[in-house]
């Protein structure tokens, strides 16, 4: 998947530090797991390989399922959001080529993961936090990244997660957010979209390490939200002004990208 354009795949584990094995796929009895490589016995039928860079890959839908059946449920989440978020699969891809192995191992935890995961997500950080509100929160599942509007047709801002009923955003605050202009940016977003009515939430990396006390910000700040929708304080809507960009779906994206490539294979021959 690193081969083929998902930047998030660089070989360590969600903490940024600890190496992961990278995972070989092959019928062969003579290849040996090390604490390099992790060895799946199993063939790989000539239409899952891709040549990526020179080098034989399975392809993103073998990769992916070879990947979250190794790892726990938050981590398989977010291996799903982030091939997703590389626009290697979708969501549908992924579960018609889970209904045909119907004998993988931990298949049914791969469908779990899949039930949980996001098209529109944009970072790990932004998965996880969207996790702790569903699973740990117990809350409906959030909009990722879907932009909010003015009554008057101005952009609010596009936050990680929207809840709409109670008009509850939640922003991750990652490294990329510690400089003085971007934080300056930040606080403006938040100033302007709590005039509009919306609660805002901030979350920061150490957030995360304590699931229990975030889950119940999240609950608090959804009741919050709830009681302004009552007040009818909001003056914000998720209606784009017109001329808006229509957005393109990932599975629209994809069917376009598959017949670009084969187009190209049909040039060279």
């Amino acid at each position: 998947m690193r081969l083929q354009g998902a930047a998030y795949f660089d070989g360590y584990g969600l903490d940024g530090r600890t190496p992961r094995p990278l995972l070989l796929a092959s019928p062969d009895r003579q290849l040996r797991p090390s604490e390099a490589v992790r060895a799946l016995r199993e063939p790989v039928p000539p239409t899952e390989r891709i040549l990526a860079h020179g080098v034989w890959v399975t392809s993103p839908e073998r990769a992916l399922l070879d990947e979250m059946c190794g790892l726990d449920l938050w981590e398989g989440v977010v291996a799903a959001d982030m091939a997703m978020a590389a626009a290697l699969t979708s969501l549908a891809r992924m579960r018609r080529y889970v209904a045909s192995r119907p004998r993988r191992r931990n298949r049914q935890l791969v469908l779990d993961m899949l039930a949980l995961a996001d098209e529109h997500s944009a970072s790990a950080r932004e998965t996880l936090t969207r996790l702790v509100w569903v699973i740990v929160a117990g809350l409906s599942p959030p909009l990722c990244n879907q932009p909010v509007f003015s009554l008057h047709g101005e952009l609010l801002g596009v936050p990680d997660l929207f809840d709409p009923e109670s008009g509850t955003v939640v922003d991750f605050d990652g490294s990329d957010h510690r400089s003085t202009v971007a934080r300056h940016h930040d606080v403006g977003r938040e100033e302007l979209m709590r005039v509009h009515g919306l609660e805002y939430v901030t979350v920061l990396e150490p957030d995360l390490r304590d699931r229990a006390r975030l889950g119940a910000r999240f609950v608090d700040a959804r009741e919050r939200g709830l009681g302004r929708v009552c007040r009818d304080d909001a003056s914000w809507t998720l209606m784009p002004p017109p001329g808006w960009p229509m957005p393109i779906s990932l599975d629209d994206r994809l069917d376009v990208a598959d017949l670009s490539a084969e187009a190209r294979a049909t040039a060279r021959w």
